[in-house]
């Protein structure tokens, strides 16, 4: 059976709750891209979850401004 990659990634990072879905692997990821991001709590417990990759300036008024 071949795991998905979600699952690959929480057995790398040690993450006990395997996140649902599934994000084809790349090399790659361009700014705006969505993509697994491995989070760690104050507690230090980590988990998953879907990120949107990028930088916002600082003169910015957020991610989706013109």
């Amino acid at each position: 059976m071949q795991s998905s990659a979600s699952e690959s990634y929480a057995e790398l990072f040690g993450i006990e709750d395997r996140p649902l879905g599934n994000q084809a692997p790349r090399l790659d990821v361009a700014s705006t891209q969505r993509t697994w991001a491995c989070l760690v709590a104050a507690d230090g417990r980590r988990d998953m979850h879907i990120l949107r990759w990028g930088l916002v300036p600082h003169r910015s008024n957020g991610p989706d401004s013109p």
